[in-house]
């Protein structure tokens, strides 16, 4: 018998006491692969991941439940606890945590490297994760939009000392999730817990940056949700969301976001303070250029030498109903301008009676509609009084096609009169007329629309109630509809589908004798209509006086 298998059970166990701890543990340390989260269910665990080329990374983890785990990441697999050589923690009570470290050059440097999550609270599970980074953000590019039931997503991104940036961070419904940003103040290792941020928000935020430098940014998942996410870091602040109908003055940023949606033509225009000139470009998309542009795909620009009114105009009777965009700049003068958008649900009526306006200074333009037919003469009654100097523009979309976007500045114009001017369309349809007022001073102006000669109007009313037209008819977006009554009364429109069930209804409203119009935009139960055919019922004083086929495109 050898002298171990005749030791007492005493003997053997002060033999284990004197041996080294180590000899008897079993460590290890399981490689996390990046981007990929691991469910782990011991109280205490200990993992590896190895050093990214070059770029910022995060080890995570995120309690299950109401248990809580802290992190701490180690520099040596050794010893008695497994690692050793503490280099940096996270703990807190809510949430996740995390340990992001620099792997530039001149940094952590390469190796092998070992966190511990160790559960601190409660009994339920973890999850853990390692992200190696190396997803650069671009100042002022399209935002990266990212789907994430993870723990973390590390990002990088140059800034400069003492910039403002807006940190363009937009977590769908669903994941409670937040942005980080980190900096490493020296050319020396780096490692730091969520709690070593310069900045942390649930949303768009503003940051400026300390030191011109690459920094490390964090998404980090709270609860575990499924959604996404869009980031993006502009120089570029928001643009400022105008009112239509509402003149602002125009200062710094001068970049502006024009919400439309209404099927009319729109413009959004700029007016310097006397002698001052300013121009207006637009553009369809509201990110991705550097300042002091920030706005991509450019659609057109006004830049009429000298002082009055430069506009961008576009037909959104086919142009998308989706917000577009403007940049005012000035090109001569130092005072502040003024800027307007009209989102122009207004239409001016063959025959109808002028429609009265002042303006003054704080008026920049005002948008009309007006179906003119090909090959037909009209007069565009124009009246002004008073000290302001205000013009009528019209712009005809030759095109007239959802598929070919227009957009005009004011040099487009076919037409331009300060009077009573005569004109006979090329082209049939929805003609956008914009008014002017260059001076900024104060007058009213009247505007209609009449045949040939100024002023015609039918003289005799019908003997009966009808429903006269529909145009255009097919539409793409909305109709207007021509009646006439015998007599002044009140009048309905309802809009039926196929099957004969009632979409929209326009009225009751008081109409005068004789003829007159209505308009349909295209909608039904706010939002709008599907293409097809549908029919257009008139009734006058409770009597079903008229019904009109319509064909919707898409």
């Amino acid at each position: 018998m050898d002298r171990l298998s005749r030791c007492t059970p005493l003997a053997l166990s002060l033999l284990a006491l004197a041996l080294p701890a180590f000899a008897f543990a079993e460590c290890t340390w399981p490689l996390l692969v990046n981007d990929v989260p691991v469910a782990s269910g011991a109280a205490t665990s200990t993992w590896s991941f190895a050093s990214p080329a070059g770029s910022w990374g995060a080890v995570g983890v995120r309690s299950d439940g109401a248990s809580d785990h802290a992190l701490t990441v180690f520099q040596n697999a050794s010893g008695p606890t497994c690692v050793t050589a503490p280099l940096g923690g996270s703990s807190g009570s809510l949430g996740a945590e995390f340990v992001i470290g620099d792997f530039r050059l001149g940094r952590n440097g390469a190796g092998t490297w070992y966190p511990e999550v160790t559960r601190t609270a409660g009994a339920d599970n973890c999850t853990v994760e390692w992200d190696s980074g190396g997803t650069v953000i671009v100042v002022d590019d399209s935002a990266f939009v990212h789907t994430t039931n993870q723990v973390v997503d590390v990002y990088q991104v140059f800034l400069e000392a003492g910039v403002s940036y807006f940190v363009d961070f937009k977590p769908q419904p669903g994941v409670d999730a937040k942005v980080l940003i980190f900096r490493n103040p020296a050319v020396a290792p780096y490692w730091v817990g969520r709690q070593g941020r310069l900045m942390e928000s649930a949303g768009p935020t503003h940051f400026t940056a300390p030191a011109t430098d690459t920094y490390g940014v964090v998404v980090v998942n709270d609860d575990g949700g499924v959604s996404t996410y869009s980031l993006a870091v502009d120089q570029c602040q928001p643009p400022v969301a105008l009112v239509s109908g509402t003149a602002v003055a125009t200062t710094a940023p001068q970049r502006y976001k024009l919400n439309q949606a209404s099927p009319y033509w729109a413009a959004v225009g700029v007016r310097g303070a006397g002698a001052d000139d300013w121009n207006v470009i637009g553009y369809k998309t509201g990110s991705g250029a550097l300042e002091p542009t920030c706005f991509k795909d450019s659609t057109c620009a006004s830049a009429l030498p000298g002082a009055g009114v430069d506009f961008v105009t576009g037909d959104f009777t086919f142009n998308p109903l989706a917000p577009f965009f403007a940049r005012v700049v000035q090109a001569s003068g130092s005072a502040p301008g003024i800027v307007e958008w009209d989102d122009g649900p207004d239409e001016i009526f063959l025959n109808a009676a002028p429609l009265d306006r002042a303006t003054g200074p704080s008026d920049v333009l005002e948008t009309w509609d007006a179906y003119l037919e090909a090959g037909v003469s009209y007069t565009i009654y124009f009246e002004r009084t008073g000290a302001a100097n205000t013009r009528f523009l019209v712009f005809e979309n030759a095109a007239q096609s959802g598929i070919v976007p227009y957009w005009s500045g004011r040099a487009g114009a076919v037409l331009s009169g300060t009077g009573h001017t005569g004109y006979t369309p090329l082209v049939g349809g929805y003609h956008g007329i914009v008014v002017v007022n260059d001076n900024g001073a104060a007058g009213t102006y009247k505007i209609a629309l009449y045949g040939a000669l100024v002023g015609t109007a039918p003289t005799r009313g019908p003997a009966r109630a009808t429903l006269d037209m529909l145009l255009p008819n097919p539409a793409f977006a909305r109709t207007s509809i021509a009646y006439s009554l015998p007599r002044a009364g009140k009048v309905s429109f309802d809009v039926l589908d196929v099957s004969g069930r009632r979409v929209e209804s326009l009225g009751p409203f008081d109409a005068a004798a004789g003829p007159g119009r209505a308009q349909w935009d295209g909608r039904a139960d706010g939002a709008r209509a599907p293409a097809g055919v549908y029919f257009v019922r008139m009734t006058f004083e409770g009597r079903r006086t008229g019904l009109s086929k319509l064909v919707l495109l898409p």
